[in-house]
């Protein structure tokens, strides 16, 4: 099986086991109820895409150990900040952590150098870190509805690569 759909069924937690296949590619956990991962991130190896939006998650450091992951989707939870573990999401292209509480960003996310689009809109982000340079391959950034002063907004741009859109 290269993909499993479990969304829409007011899931607490994911069955024991029930992502041991070695070859998924993707799933979908959006618009349950969990609030925490129980992944065998051993038996992950291939999964490219998670989404997992509309749930009620916190903190998804165990998530951090599938490195194989491009497209990851943590929109409309309950996420305050984005952990120094996200640096090792390495292959991550698409990463989605629009509608959360996040206030705290760190800097490892600049170590993600093959990011394309980041949606951090909707969320309570005051400072971003310079370290956001990093992010060599980025061409679309989400900041809008968060509080980020003016002068934060003003600097923004000349962190990121050229040519990169940011809306905030």
């Amino acid at each position: 099986m290269r993909v499993l759909t479990l969304s829409n069924n007011q899931l607490r937690v994911i069955p024991k086991n029930a992502l041991d296949l070695p070859l998924l590619e993707q799933v979908d956990l959006s618009s349950n109820k969990l609030t925490q991962f129980n992944l065998n991130s051993d038996k992950l190896t291939h999964l490219k895409i998670l989404e997992a939006a509309f749930n009620n998650i916190s903190v998804p450091d165990d998530l951090y150990n599938i490195t194989s992951l491009e497209s990851l989707n943590l929109s409309n939870n309950q996420i305050e900040r984005i952990e120094p573990g996200i640096k090792q999401l390495s292959n991550l292209k698409r990463l989605n952590l629009s509608g959360n509480k996040i206030y705290s960003v760190t800097k490892s996310i600049g170590q993600l150098s093959s990011l394309e689009y980041l949606d951090m809109s909707h969320n309570n982000i005051i400072l971003l870190q310079r370290e956001i340079s990093g992010m060599t391959n980025l061409k679309e950034m989400h900041l809008e509805n968060n509080r980020i002063s003016d002068y934060q907004k003003k600097n923004i741009k000349k962190y990121l690569p050229e040519g990169a859109k940011v809306f905030l």
